[in-house]
């Protein structure tokens, strides 16, 4: 049985969301007040109380069967609006309460449903902690649990392209992202990957991984979102 596989059969997608909810809310309640005004890096628009609103609203929202306009950034840009001048304490129980439910929808939706709100909470906790100055654990299971998702959006995303095969090697696992032919291979720490994949690593600190192969049809399209102008280094 490969990683992925391994992951989808044993992995409880509600407790990990739980266990990353319950490290962010330690860091952000033990940080000071002045800390959780400060610009967080790889969204610069967002401040660390701003990401804690978010993450909040998307539990909320989903709860009530609210999935937006199709719009998804006007559909975020409410949800941190709704909670911006809430006292951090309010917003925390708010989220609290949406929790359990939407940590019992995790595991009812099944693995490749909830590795995706897994990637997207982990990913914000890595924003938040590292902004905060605390290190993260660059192979925990959140990691290859996150990756999962990231690599299965960009798989959707490649589906029916005619430019072969997209080759990931990660660690001691490998992960062919397209149809057709290998035509590029890319190689890189599971963390490295995963920030890329999720519009956290600049062009060029993408260019800098182990490529080969036809590496230019592949480059700009790692991530789904647009790419930082700057290097991101956490």
């Amino acid at each position: 049985m490969n990683g992925y596989a391994a992951r989808e059969h044993s992995v409880d997608c509600g407790a990990l969301y739980e266990s990353i909810r319950r490290d962010l809310i330690s860091v952000v309640l033990a940080a000071d007040p002045s800390d959780l005004e400060a610009l967080v890096a790889a969204t610069p628009e967002w401040r660390v109380r701003d990401v804690v609103a978010h993450v909040t609203g998307i539990a909320e929202d989903l709860n009530a069967g609210n999935f937006g306009d199709g719009d998804p950034d006007a559909f975020t840009r409410v949800q941190v609006v709704r909670h911006q001048d809430s006292p951090l304490p309010e917003v925390i129980a708010t989220w609290d309460r949406e929790a359990p439910q939407f940590e019992a929808g995790l595991r009812l939706l099944g693995y490749q449903i909830g590795n995706h709100f897994v990637g997207d909470l982990f990913i914000h906790f890595v924003d938040v902690v590292t902004t905060l100055g605390h290190p993260v654990d660059r192979d925990s299971t959140a990691v290859w649990v996150s990756l999962d998702w990231y690599l299965d959006a960009l798989e959707a995303a490649e589906t029916g392209d005619d430019r072969g095969a997209l080759e990931v090697i990660t660690g001691p696992e490998r992960r062919i992202i397209g149809s057709g032919e290998v035509s590029a291979s890319v190689m890189a720490a599971p963390f490295e990957i995963l920030r890329a994949c999720a519009g956290r690593r600049s062009a060029a600190q993408i260019a800098r991984f182990d490529w080969s192969g036809e590496s230019d049809l592949f480059q700009p399209r790692l991530s789904q979102y647009s790419t930082p102008s700057i290097d991101v280094t956490d």
